[in-house]
C-alpha cells in the first residue's frame, strides 16, 4: 500500500481532481442501470470541480445514453473506450487511438477459428462477425451494439479489439495461453467476462490510457481515483494515486487495490468511494 493510500484509509481526504470509472459491474448495477445514488454522487464530485471519465471496455456508441444521464447531471468530461484503445473529449473529438496491427489480426483470427469460438472485432464504433449465433446475439444485447456479418475479418484494416466468446471457458484459456506466448510484446489479453477474452493492442490500455489523459491535464496520479472490478481495470487501479476495487470484483484485482468497497455494484460502491475521499 503505497503512501497516498495510506493517507487516505488514515482518514486524510487528498485533493483529488479525477476519478476514472469503469461501468460494466462498477458504476453500473445488474440491469445495467446507474443508480441516482450514484448519478448523485458523480454530481458532487463534479460540483468540487473533480473531472468524472468512464473508462470502459465498451465501444462509443454503446456508451453514448450512460454519457447522455451522466451529462444531465453536469459531471462528464472525457471517455476511454475499448479498454484503452481510444479517448475521447465530450465532444466526441479523439484524442488518443491505439490499432492492432492488420498482420498480427490475421493470426488472431486464425487462433479463434482453430478453436472454434465466436470471434468479434471492432472497428471504430462498429462490430463485425463472420457467423452470427446465439452468443452473438446475448452479446448484442448486452453491449447494445448490431453486429455486421462478413465474409471474412482478416480484410478489416483499422482494428480496436478482438474479442471471442465461448462458454468453454478452457477454449479461451487455451487461446489466451498462446496469445501470451507468441504476442505478449504486442498485445494485452485477458478476461472481460468469464466468457469473454479480449485482446487490444499493448499500447493502449487502460492505464496508458488514463496516464496519457492525467499528463494531457498536468495532474500527477496521486491526483487520481481509478475505480473498476476486472482483470482489464487492473493497470488503471494500479497506476492510479488511489486505485479501487468493487467488493464484487475479481480476487486479483482486490489484491492490487488500496481500497476493496465495502457496498457492490448493486449497492451504490461508486458512490460510497466518492463520498469517502472526495
Amino acid at each position: 500500500m503505497n503512501e497516498n493510500s495510506y493517507n487516505c484509509l488514515g482518514g486524510i481526504k487528498l485533493s483529488y481532481k479525477l476519478i476514472a470509472i469503469d461501468l460494466d459491474d462498477t458504476l453500473l448495477n445488474d440491469e445495467l442501470e446507474i443508480s441516482t445514488k450514484n448519478l448523485e454522487a458523480l454530481k458532487y464530485a463534479a460540483n468540487k470541480g473533480v473531472k468524472i471519465v468512464i473508462c470502459t471496455g465498451r465501444a462509443s456508441n454503446s456508451v453514448k445514453k450512460y454519457i447522455d444521464i451522466i451529462e444531465d447531471y453536469g459531471s462528464e468530461d472525457f471517455i476511454i473506450v475499448f479498454n484503452g484503445s481510444i479517448i475521447t473529449s465530450s465532444q466526441g473529438e479523439i484524442i488518443f487511438k491505439k490499432i492492432i496491427k492488420k498482420e498480427l489480426l490475421h493470426k488472431l483470427v486464425d487462433i479463434g477459428r482453430k478453436e472454434d469460438v465466436d470471434i468479434q472485432i471492432y472497428n471504430n464504433d462498429d462490430l463485425y462477425v463472420e457467423k452470427y449465433t446465439d452468443k452473438i446475439k446475448e452479446y448484442e444485447i448486452l453491449s447494445g451494439t448490431k453486429a455486421n456479418v462478413i465474409d471474412d475479418l482478416k480484410n478489416e484494416e483499422t482494428t480496436l479489439k478482438v474479442l471471442y466468446n465461448c462458454d468453454d471457458t478452457t477454449k479461451l484459456d487455451k487461446i489466451k495461453e498462446e496469445i501470451e506466448t507468441l504476442y505478449s510484446s504486442e498485445v494485452f489479453v485477458f478476461f472481460s467476462k468469464k466468457n469473454y477474452l479480449e485482446v487490444l493492442c499493448n499500447e493502449g490500455n487502460k492505464g496508458i490510457a488514463l496516464e496519457y489523459l492525467a499528463n494531457l491535464l498536468a495532474l500527477t496520479r496521486k491526483e487520481v481515483i481509478a475505480i473498476g472490478d476486472s482483470e482489464n481495470d487492473i493497470y488503471m487501479i494500479e497506476y492510479a494515486g488511489l486505485g479501487v476495487c468493487m467488493k464484487n470484483g475479481r480476487e486479483s484485482v482486490r489484491n492490487i487495490a488500496n481500497y476493496v468497497t465495502e457496498n457492490t455494484n448493486n449497492e451504490n460502491g461508486v458512490s460510497e468511494v466518492i463520498y469517502k475521499f472526495i
